[in-house]
This record gives structure tokens, sequence and C-alpha cells, in this order.
């Protein structure tokens, strides 16, 4: 499944926490569905190097992509990584 618009790629938790903030989320994000948001799993690599392929997951709110994360990036916001050198906009 592609989609032809350009999706916004989330690379910090702050980026993360807006975008969450657009969804009509839960803090803890509990029952997503329930407020239209779904996810689609995109790629094949487990990487954040900014390889070709990496896997992505991307967030749509009713039907429509509101942002990408890639899966190892959102990993390390979940183990309390520490931003640095990866930290971008």
């Amino acid at each position: 499944m592609g989609f032809n618009i350009e999706v916004i790629e989330i690379h910090n938790k702050e980026a993360l926490k807006i975008r969450k903030g657009g969804l009509g989320l839960r803090e803890d994000w509990h029952e997503p569905d329930e407020q239209g948001v779904t996810a689609l799993i995109t790629g094949n690599k487990f990487d954040n190097a900014g390889v070709e392929g990496e896997i992505k997951v991307l967030i749509l709110k009713d039907g429509v992509p509101a942002f990408a994360i890639n899966l190892a990036t959102l990993f390390a916001f979940a183990t309390e990584y520490k931003e640095g050198p990866m930290k971008k906009t």
C-alpha cells in the first residue's frame, strides 16, 4: 500500500508528543482505535541509520497518514534513550 503524499517522520520525543496531541489520544495511548487511529508497518530492515527499507510505523487518523516513526527509534524512546546524535527534527 503506497501513499502519494509526503508524511512527516518523527525523530525525537518532543515531536512525537506534539503529533500525539493532534490525534485525540489518552496519555497512555489506550485504545487508539476508538479515536480512529490505526497503524501500518512498512519496510524490512530493523535499523535507524537512514538506510533504504527501514521498518517504520505509519500512524493514520481516520485512514489518513498522520506521521511515521522508525521502529528502532521507537524502541530507543521506550528504553529511555537520552537523545543525542540521532536527534533530528
